[in-house]
This record gives C-alpha cells, structure tokens and sequence, in this order.
C-alpha cells in the first residue's frame, strides 16, 4: 500500500502486519517480524517522511528513541499519557528548558513529582467539576468507561508549530508493555505541518478542557479572594500586562504562538 506525503512515497506495512495478526503468532515470532519490518529507529527523522513502528518489539529501543526526539525539541513539546509518563520521558521533562512543555494525563501517575517541579511543564489531569463553581455546575461522569475515565489519547508533538514538526501517535502507550509485549502500532510523522496543526488542535482543545478542571478541584476557591476575582473577564487590556511580564509562563505562551502566526 502506497501513501504520499508531500513529494515522498513509501511502502507502508499496515495490511502485512495485519495478517501476521491474523495467524496468532507468538509473542517472540511476532517480534522477529516487527523487527525485521519496522526496525528500531536511529537518530534524527528523514525529512517528509512517515515511519510505522510495530509491537511487540524485542528491545526498548523505540521507546528511548522517542525520549531522544523530546530531549530535541527546540520550542515546545506536547504529550499524552494515559497511565502515567514513563520514567525515561519524565527524565527529559525534568531537565531544565527554557521552553514549554505540555503533558496531558489521564491520572498523576507514581512519578508525578520528577517532573512536575520545573515551572515550565504545564500539566492538566482528567478531572469534571466535582462542586459547582462560580457559574458552572456540578459534573458527573457517565461511568461508561472504569478503568480508563478521561483520556486514553496516545500522541507525542515535537515542536508542532515549527516548519519541521515532528508527530507520533498510533495505539501504543508510551511504555515497556506497550513496545516489548503488546500488539500495538504507531506513526512517526515527519515535516507534515497539515497534521501537526490537526493534532496541536485537538491537543489543546483537551488540554484546556481539563486544566480548568484540574485546577479548580484543586484551588476550591472562596467567596472574595483573588481567585474568585479572577474568574471573571476584565473589561479593558489590563488582562494583558501579565503576558508581558520577563521570563514568565505567560510571556512564553504569548512569544510561542504570536511568531507562528506569519
């Protein structure tokens, strides 16, 4: 099967994996196959390119292959995580970067702290409105799903809003399990800015839904404090000067997205 991409054809094994699917093999045959097919990739991405990576795979390769391309991000990084981060993501996410880092999650996970510390990683939890708050109302969930309630998501964007972005996402959780034992899939999509700003979209449009969320259920503000001030809209541009203020996450926000404009 033949996909385009710009001015790049490649010779994508979807239907192939399918049918090794198909036979039940085991574990360890199945490995030797996505290996041979999909082997590990190494260094920086080919330009315009679209590379699939197969599980179950015999190494963790992969997996430190893009923690290696998250340590590469140049301006900004946006992932999602459904049972936690991995810890070998969650070492890049605490490294000190000048820009910032977006993580969605379904759940804090049992490293939240590594790399929740660094001002710069801006993180939203699933989370609904437990209380009603100012004017919205209380929230419940359907309890359709148990196990996995808000996100379950599995995308990773590098420097999305930059001429070369870089997008991974298919079935597979960033973890162990997903690469060496489960039967999963994933795209790394290279130089294709159409589906990077299809993905930033949809991020974003999840991202803030829960960050409100998160937040409020944890700040439970009061009658009259500058929480409660916050809430509403401010009638003239003394909302912006926070935007301007050096160095700050807002000022970053502001340069971030303002110069991708043109």
């Amino acid at each position: 099967m033949l996909f385009p991409l710009h001015n790049v054809t490649f010779k994508y094994r979807a239907r192939d994996y399918w049918t090794q699917l198909a036979k039940d093999p085991s574990n360890t045959d199945l490995k030797k196959w996505t290996g041979k097919e999909t082997p590990d990739p190494d260094g920086e991405c080919s330009p315009d390119s679209i590379t699939p990576l197969f599980s179950p795979r015999k190494t963790l390769k992969a997996l430190e292959w893009y923690a290696e391309r998250m340590d590469d991000a140049k301006e900004t990084v946006g992932l999602t995580a459904a049972f936690g981060v991995n810890f070998r993501l969650a070492d890049i996410l605490a490294k000190d970067k000048e820009y910032l880092r977006y993580v969605l999650l379904e759940r804090r996970g049992n490293n939240f702290e590594v790399f929740s510390q660094d001002p710069d990683v801006l993180i939203a939890v699933g989370s609904h409105l437990k209380e009603a708050t100012y004017r919205w109302t209380r929230e419940v969930l359907t309890n359709y799903n148990f196990h996995v309630k808000y996100i379950h998501t599995k995308f990773m964007l590098i420097d999305p809003l930059s001429k070369n972005p870089t997008v991974i996402t298919g079935s597979a959780n960033f973890s162990d399990a997903s690469t060496k034992n489960n039967d999963e899939n994933m795209l790394v999509i290279q130089d294709d800015t159409r589906v990077a700003d299809v993905y930033l979209g949809e991020f974003f449009r999840l991202f803030h839904h829960f960050y409100f969320r998160y937040v409020m259920n944890n700040q439970k503000a009061k009658a009259g404090s500058e929480e409660k001030k916050r809430s509403y809209l401010k009638p003239d541009s003394s909302w912006t000067k926070k935007y301007y203020v050096p160095k700050s996450i807002k000022e970053k926000q502001r340069i971030l997205f303002s110069r991708n404009l043109s």
